[in-house]
């Protein structure tokens, strides 16, 4: 069976977006021919939408050239303005090749649930969404939202998955030892996933000196459309540099900031955490990729109620922490040095991981809905 997928991915970090979509042309089986189409994005600004027109105006043609020969049409949307109207014209351009296609549309953001119904991106939103056959989202909220938006079409909720190496239960409690308190925080440098309070959290239990603790603040800056303190990169790259020089002249607490971190280096750093911290209050914040990663490596997780966090995790699985304050993530981090605390979260949210965000389940969902009528 031959398949379009079709998606924009950033010119630099992280998107479930891309990764969702990565996840599919990668580990389908053969018997899936993969055809993929990468839309061009464009941020706002005036000089570049030449070029940008013209790459979307190319991307179009390919469309419709590849549907010629493709029973499904995949699309990763977005939920931008601009994104719903090439995103809708994609879908124009799939039906313009085959009229008869398969359309499925996949939304991993969470922006749309912000909106008012009468709102002009809402009334685009929704038509663009009932140009597919099938939405898919990632959480029960979500599906609600598209109803009340006015989405008819076939919703369904699937979740996200993590192809990385699930540890073994008997590795949790060797990997939980140590007097030495291992934390990471893991995502895209936005001020509303948290990574300001973390790093104050780490200079306040370094400040009180009776806590060991070697923590690691991995990512790097994107663009923020939802800044709070810092009014450039330039600002928040020199608070950042200057934060965790404080903490480092502490004698009990160590910080590291990894920029740019993936493959290899990710594996490494889920591998030696013991508690994940991502207190987000994220104002779109959906079924974060981390959190599933963070169950696979056996790791305790304090974490907000944020998006769809709250349906994804479990009380057995994670410590939720509500609002995602700098007390509320120093009181979290000193729940969790028991070790006997850690190894059940961790144990239990490994279960979770296999039942539910498994790479096959994610596979046998997505070739279902590829194949049903």
């Amino acid at each position: 069976m031959k398949v379009c997928f079709t998606y924009s991915a950033p010119l630099s970090g992280f998107t479930g977006q891309v990764l969702a979509t990565h996840l599919l042309l990668e580990h389908l089986p053969p018997n899936f021919d993969r055809k993929p189409i990468r839309l061009p994005v464009w941020y706002g600004s005036i000089f570049e939408l030449p070029a940008y027109l013209l790459a979307l105006i190319a991307a179009w043609f390919q469309i419709v050239r590849t549907m010629r020969t493709c029973e499904v049409f995949y699309i990763n949307a977005g939920q931008s303005l601009a994104a719903c109207v090439r995103d809708g014209l994609s879908l124009w351009a799939a039906r313009i090749g085959n009229s008869r296609c398969k359309r499925l549309i996949s939304f991993n953001g969470n922006i749309f649930t912000t909106w008012e119904v009468t709102s002009f991106k809402a009334r685009l939103f929704s038509r663009v969404c009932n140009m597919g056959n099938v939405v898919t989202i990632v959480g029960p909220n979500q599906k609600k939202s598209l109803i009340k938006l006015g989405v008819n079409t076939d919703i369904r909720v699937v979740d996200n998955a993590s192809e990385l190496e699930v540890i073994e239960s008997t590795s949790i409690g060797q990997k939980h030892t140590g007097d030495i308190l291992k934390i990471l925080f893991l995502g895209n440098l936005l001020e509303t996933k948290g990574y300001p309070e973390y790093l104050e959290a780490l200079a306040n239990i370094a400040e009180r000196g009776d806590l060991r603790v070697d923590a690691v603040l991995a990512g790097d800056f994107i663009v923020d459309c939802f800044p709070i303190r810092f009014s450039s990169k330039n600002e928040a790259e020199k608070w950042v540099a200057d934060k965790t020089a404080e903490i480092n002249r502490s004698a009990s607490v160590r910080v590291r900031w990894i920029r740019g971190i993936s493959g290899a280096k990710k594996v490494e750093a889920l591998r030696q955490a013991q508690i994940l911290v991502f207190p987000s209050a994220y104002p779109i914040e959906a079924q974060p990729f981390v959190l599933l990663e963070a169950l696979a490596s056996g790791i305790a997780i304090l974490t907000s109620k944020a998006g769809e966090i709250a349906t994804s995790l479990t009380e057995d699985s994670a410590v939720f922490i509500e609002p995602c304050t700098v007390p509320m993530i120093i009181d979290g981090i000193y729940a969790l040095r028991d070790p006997e605390t850690r190894v059940r979260l961790a144990t239990s949210g490994v279960r979770q991981f296999r039942s539910r965000y498994s790479l096959s389940k994610y596979l046998e969902v997505w070739e279902k809905l590829i194949i049903d009528p």
